[in-house]
């Protein structure tokens, strides 16, 4: 009986065949010029006070570039800790400069433009799939979100790349055979769980990936493939679920609906991404949930949505559209991280536009099937292409416009309330942004703006217990103490947990000699936030005035750790140890607030009385001397004794 010959084993198909193969170069580059030029505004915009000072500036494990701390700890209910580190990598190199970090997010928004039209070269031979996907992916305006606001851009863009660069790696291995591509896949897919949550939709996508390639999902070799990929998955998910118990309050708003309504959210996020996608305007930094027991009766109409998504997928795989099969799914499986957690109850906006930034491959893979479709049909093909152009050609437009939004806090934020209101009403949750522009109207000195803008957000929510705190924050500026105690206790009641009010009303009892008082909110909100640096400092502050100077020590370094540029902590630091008789200390902490203010008077005389008890009266003088200069009163019989 002859042998039969074994067949050899055939690479995996391509989805889709195109008469032309070659991708000129120009194209790509013509594609990322037009990225970049949709983004040149955010090059011009500042950090925002919300999010970028939690996560970025006043990080203290990226400040301080404390490695150990990024990896071991859950930072304000979130894990990216490779994300948080490549930050700090670039604020060593080049500081708290909002334009050098943000040109990264700009580069990285590159790079990512460029590996999504890699991947479509490998997944599909036909040159139309990478145009169109990376042209969409790059100019898209719902894109911007993910590129001018930092706090999502370092963990939304690497995130990403890490993403794409696994999914590359895994169709090489597919192509090759090779296992180095399939641990470096791995690898990959590792970097981008570390860098964002997301990322654990990846394994799933690796399925969608076997679908388009005409392999059997069922088969051993398949599923084995996909253990370790799963497991990472798993691991990550619980991981962020732990996270988000963590978090403080962050399910408050969605947590007072019920499921049957936070369904209804959820179908109607699905349908307004759909829509947003087509015609991106009217984007808006938040997309509130609406208030409660009026839920407007269009949301129950977005159910429409997923009829048709689903009726698309069931053509799709009746006509054995692989490609049209895997561009929804592949939407579906991205998108459906922060759908799920929204039922779930563990977030705060209805839908958010950084949601969309990997999700929108699928989007891309949809419009290019359209055209080849299309093409198939003489002309059509060369007219739709046309039409595309002209749609990213507004869409650069439109990115180039919402990118200006994203200038500051004041801008970004007085955008939420013109799009968020409704016939000038001022409803609870506008609360929020009117809260973020009076941060942003107080940190610019404008003390009478931030007042009303505190005002309105108390007005639109008396219960929000943030707005109260901050606008008792303006009264203790002023010294109004009656005034700030009154907003600080009615946010204490609302929130006996409030770290503001918690540390700035202990802050006014300190300042009026009810130490007890203060002594107790001071260390209930160090106990409860043990990160919040304004604690340590009023505390200090306290110890300092009470002539405890050994109490203060501890309390200026801790707030000098969490934010280690503040003169006022440093000097303060000083002045303690040279009255607990360590004038090494206090002249080395001196030195370092006269480096950073090099023309206060104040800091020089009293080095000046430091290196006097050092028994070193040339240094004591010399600073004297420079602290008359710089017009700082100096005794004359002072200056005698040092002569």
């Amino acid at each position: 009986m002859a042998k039969s010959k074994k067949k050899k084993p055939t690479k995996p198909k391509k989805a889709v065949q195109e008469t032309s193969t070659k991708t000129p170069l120009f194209w790509l580059l013509g594609i990322l010029v037009l990225t970049l030029l949709s983004m040149i505004p955010v090059f011009q915009t500042e950090f925002i006070n919300y999010d970028d000072n939690l996560y970025i500036t006043e990080n203290h494990l990226i400040t301080g570039f404390d490695i150990a701390g990024l990896f071991s700890q859950i930072y304000e209910d979130q894990y990216s800790p490779f994300s948080m580190l490549l930050m700090a990598l670039k604020i060593k190199t080049f500081g708290l400069s909002a334009g050098a970090l943000k040109a990264f997010s700009v580069l990285i928004h590159l790079i990512n433009t460029f590996l999504v039209f890699r991947l479509m070269r490998l997944l599909f031979n036909a040159p139309t799939y990478a145009y169109v996907v990376a042209l969409l992916f790059g100019v898209h305006t719902m894109q911007v979100e993910s590129v001018a606001w930092l706090a999502a851009s370092f963990k939304v863009g690497y995130y990403t790349l890490f993403f794409l660069g696994a999914l590359i790696f895994y169709i090489n291995y597919l192509n090759k055979k090779g296992s180095f591509y399939y641990a470096l896949s791995i690898v990959f897919f590792v970097l981008s769980c570390l860098s964002k949550e997301q990322a654990v939709a990846f394994s799933v996508t690796l399925f969608a990936v076997d679908y388009l390639r005409e392999r059997n999902l069922f088969s051993k070799q398949v599923i084995l493939e996909k253990i370790p990929f799963l497991l990472i998955s798993l691991g990550f998910g619980i991981l962020t679920l732990i996270a988000s118990e963590v978090g403080e309050g962050q399910t408050a708003i969605a947590n007072s609906y019920s499921f049957f309504e936070r369904v209804i959210f959820t179908i109607y996020a699905f349908g307004a991404y759909w829509l947003t996608l087509l015609l991106p305007v009217n984007l808006s930094f938040f997309y509130y949930y609406p208030e409660q027991g009026s839920i407007p009766a269009y949301y129950y109409g977005y159910i429409i949505f997923i009829l048709l998504f689903l009726a698309g997928l069931w053509y799709a795989i009746k006509q054995n559209q692989r490609v049209l099969v895997f561009a929804l799914v592949f939407f579906l499986i991205n998108i459906g991280f922060p759908l799920v957690t929204q039922l779930l109850a563990v977030r705060v906006s209805i839908m958010a536009d950084r949601y969309i930034y990997i999700p929108l491959i699928g989007f891309g893979i949809i419009i290019a099937w359209g055209v080849l479709q299309l093409g198939k049909k003489g002309t059509f093909g060369k007219y739709a292409m046309y039409g595309v152009g002209a749609y990213a050609l507004l869409l650069a437009a439109l990115s180039f416009n919402r990118a200006g939004d994203w200038k500051d806090s004041i801008t970004i934020f007085d955008d939420v309330i013109e799009k968020q209101q409704t016939k000038g009403k001022c409803k609870a949750a506008l609360s929020s942004p009117y809260t973020q522009v009076g941060i942003a109207y107080r940190g610019l000195k404008k003390a009478d703006k931030a007042l009303t803008n505190f005002s309105k957000a108390v007005e639109c929510d008396p219960k929000d217990a943030s707005a109260l705190a901050n606008r008792g924050n303006i009264f203790f500026d002023r010294n109004q103490n009656q005034e700030a105690l009154a907003d600080y206790n009615k946010a204490l009641a609302i929130d006996p947990n409030n770290k503001t009010a918690l540390s700035s009303s202990g802050a006014i009892y300190a300042r009026t000699g009810q130490t007890a008082i203060a002594t107790e909110r001071l260390n209930k909100a160090i106990k409860l936030h043990p990160n919040f640096p304004g604690a340590y400092r009023n505390r200090g502050t306290m110890h300092l005035v009470n002539q405890d100077y050994a109490n203060a020590i501890p309390d200026f370094q801790k707030f000098l750790s969490l934010r280690p540029n503040d003169v006022i902590a440093v000097g303060n630091l000083a002045f303690s140890y040279h009255h607990t008789g360590d004038y090494d200390n206090a002249i080395r902490f001196f030195d370092l607030a006269i480096n950073m203010s090099p023309n206060n008077g104040e800091y020089h005389l009293l080095r000046s009385y430091s290196y006097t008890q050092k028994g070193n009266k040339a240094k004591a003088l010399q600073d004297a001397q420079r602290a008359r200069q710089l017009g700082h009163i100096v005794e004359d019989s002072y200056l005698q004794s040092l002569q």
